[in-house]
């Protein structure tokens, strides 16, 4: 029987690979002459689906027609707007154009930027590194020996560290100004993934193999490193457990070693680790689970949960086990312990890709597509005329922006025509540079710096439509996907407009249809329970007891209100509040779970940091709404039918211009197949 269901497994598992690529082209329906494949289908299916993933395969019959019939109805209203020459509209045009522009961007860096540089990092997150440095920082001016000083100075212990004149330990003796790291010989002491080392340090240790020297210095915020790599090590995560001997009181005497020992002894006949641990272990938290820890531990990040860091005794002892083996003693300044290794699994790759985003956008992404960008224009024919360059800062105020009105009154007319820079065998004149950054309305060359760099940036701004107009041609003609999301998004801003006209603006209620509902939904609307009340509100607890006792005594319950509640505007009023809501209104806590009467007068509550004295002077049953008392009630529904009408009579007129063909024999071929 089990190698039946595993035959079966199989078969579907199969099937399920197979099956989309050989329906991929199928075609399920027309609209008109626009074709609807399965595969367009599957994509519509996926994007709005919820919940527990399926392919439209999956779907009985009923329901794929179901779906297939609403992406009809969407075709319909998509077709009808183009009909109406919407996509020709300026206003359409433009939004079209400006909403390719924005996806373009987004997309065509995310392909070229982001996504390979996480895919590199996560590659490099299967590894711990650990590495050794010498760094001579940036002289302060007091220190400043030459203006190349610390740069010279670790130029020269590298050369030497690379002629083997002195050893990478002997220069970080001699040179590193933290004493833990001069002693350590410049070995950080602790283990790092990528994403978590300076990026250019990340950079450089990655070209190495294990005990390499970076070949040259490197240049940092900081001052100029030398990198050693010490070790790489697939990356792991482990679980663990320990029995904790320790004398909180003052240091071990024989008799916790002795008592560790005679543990370990027992574990080594084959006694039961989380039985002992749960009798001896002084670490309670996880005596309770058998000694374990309950959480992963990862060398470089900690435990997986709380990110807290354990002793380093401790860690080398697991790591030098294997998965069920148990440690012999070590100490710790916590004690002596036994551990056993329980498991050892490879990261939560989703949890890695999620850090590995999170810090690549906030660490280097917009600097890379600054980078990326400058670096296309310029393998692409930008051409700029450091002639025209140096007219244009010859004559402006190079402290001032382009706010200034007469920022550009001094460049000579005779000037005007020079070429300034060209793209894509397109020239702009100085003067044609000069009216764009003196238009107010251009908002993106606004307090544009008048130096070199500010000039140049405005210039690289001036070429981004080009660009992404380049970069759409490129997509459109490699990417199925982005084809997809352009055609997407370009029929949704034409849908989002025909239904605005044929229902949205509509939309308002129907009162005719709203009193036929009424009458003749066999519906009935009801008012809420509701309870007349009075209140007696008072801050100290002995006198709301003895008020209490007093109205249940017979005392007029208005005038103990009128006396002594402290509610503000109700000592006029006798404490009434009128009518309330039964279900809803503020007093209902204090009802709650209490047999209401009229007349029923409620012991002292604790309410808004005082208490409440409640008599129920009378009970309003729900009864049948008015059709103007149901009015608000109703109008979701009848909105809702109002939608349906609206869109049924559209897509009426539409279905007679538009013939609509169901496959239902490609239909049946996806059962028919499912079922053998």
């Amino acid at each position: 029987m089990k190698k039946l269901v595993l035959l079966v497994s199989i078969s579907f598992l199969l099937f399920s690979n197979s099956k989309s690529a050989t329906l991929e082209n199928k075609v399920l329906a027309k609209v008109g002459n626009d074709e609807i494949t399965y595969g367009r289908l599957e994509a519509a299916f996926q994007k709005n689906m919820s919940g527990e993933k399926k392919r439209l395969y999956e779907l009985d019959k009923d329901s794929l027609h179901q779906f297939l019939n609403l992406f009809i109805d969407y075709r319909l209203k998509v077709q009808d707007a183009i009909d109406r020459g919407y996509d020709k509209e300026e206003d359409v045009v433009k939004e079209i154009e400006q909403n390719n522009k924005l996806l373009t961007e987004s997309y065509y860096y995310d392909k070229k930027v982001f996504q390979p540089v996480v895919d590199k990092l996560l590659d490099r997150r299967q590894y711990y590194i650990k590495f050794a440095y010498v760094l001579f920082p940036f002289a302060q001016e007091a220190e400043i020996v030459s203006p190349t000083y610390p740069k010279e100075l670790a130029q020269s212990v590298l050369d030497s560290i690379l002629s083997k004149k002195i050893t990478f330990a002997e220069a970080a003796k001699n040179h590193s100004k933290e004493k833990t790291l001069a002693e350590n010989g410049g070995v950080v002491d602790r283990y790092l993934i990528s994403g978590t080392i300076q990026k250019p340090i990340e950079e450089a240790l990655f070209t190495l193999g294990i005990n390499q020297i970076y070949p040259t210095i490197l240049e940092t915020s900081y001052g100029y490193f030398i990198l050693k790599l010490i070790e790489k090590e697939p990356r792991k995560q482990v679980l663990v457990s320990h029995i904790l001997i320790s004398n909180k009181q003052q240091e071990l005497s024989d008799n916790e070693h002795r008592k560790a020992d005679s543990l370990l002894k027992l574990l080594r006949k084959g006694a039961n680790f989380e039985k002992l641990a749960e009798l001896n272990s002084e670490d309670h938290a996880s005596a309770i689970n058998g000694g374990s820890l309950n959480d992963y531990y990862d060398l470089a990040t900690g435990f997986t949960k709380t990110h807290s860091f354990l002793d380093k005794n401790f860690i080398q002892a697991f790591m030098d086990l294997k998965d069920g083996e148990i440690s012999d003693t070590i100490h710790t300044a916590y004690g002596i312990h036994i551990i056993k290794r329980l498991d050892s699994k490879t990261p939560d790759s989703k949890i890695d890709e999620k850090d590995v985003k999170e810090y690549y956008k906030k660490s280097g992404y917009e600097d890379d597509k600054k980078d990326y960008y400058l670096n296309f224009v310029k393998s692409n024919g930008f051409e700029l005329n450091e002639t025209a360059m140096g007219i244009i800062l010859s004559n402006v105020s190079t402290t001032k922006t382009n706010l200034d009105s007469s920022w550009a009154d001094k460049i000579p007319n005779d000037k005007m025509k020079i070429k300034l820079f060209s793209f894509q065998n397109k020239s702009w004149t100085i003067g044609d540079f000069v009216e764009l950054l003196s238009d107010k309305s251009q908002t993106q060359y606004r307090a544009t710096a008048l130096n070199r760099e500010g000039i140049v940036s405005a210039i690289y701004k001036t070429l981004k439509p080009q660009v992404l107009s380049m970069w759409q041609s490129e997509l459109e003609k490699s990417d199925s996907d982005f084809k997809k999301l352009i055609r997407e998004f370009h029929d949704g801003i034409l849908l989002f407009k025909v239904e605005a006209l044929e229902v949205w603006d509509k939309l308002q209620l129907d009162t005719a249809m709203a009193k036929d509902y009424y009458e003749n939904s066999g519906e009935k609307f009801y008012t809420n329970k509701k309870y007349d009340i009075s209140e007696i509100f008072v801050l100290q607890d002995s006198l709301a007891q003895s008020l209490y006792n007093r109205a249940k005594s017979g005392e007029d319950f208005g005038d103990l209100a009128t006396k002594f509640t402290v509610r503000q505007g109700y000592r006029e009023k006798a404490g009434h509040h009128g009518e309330l809501d039964a279900s809803e209104n503020k007093f209902s806590q204090q009802l709650a779970d209490v047999e209401i009467e009229e007349g029923t007068i409620i012991e002292p509550k604790v309410y808004q940091s005082g208490y409440s004295i409640i008599k129920i002077n009378k009970i309003i049953e729900p009864r049948e709404k008015s059709f103007e008392e149901a009015i608000p009630e109703m109008a979701p529904i009848v909105q809702r039918l109002k939608q349906k009408q609206l869109v049924e009579n559209w897509l009426k007129g539409v279905k007679d211009k538009h013939k609509i063909e169901i496959y239902e024999n490609t239909i049946n071929e996806i059962y028919a197949n499912k079922s053998k």
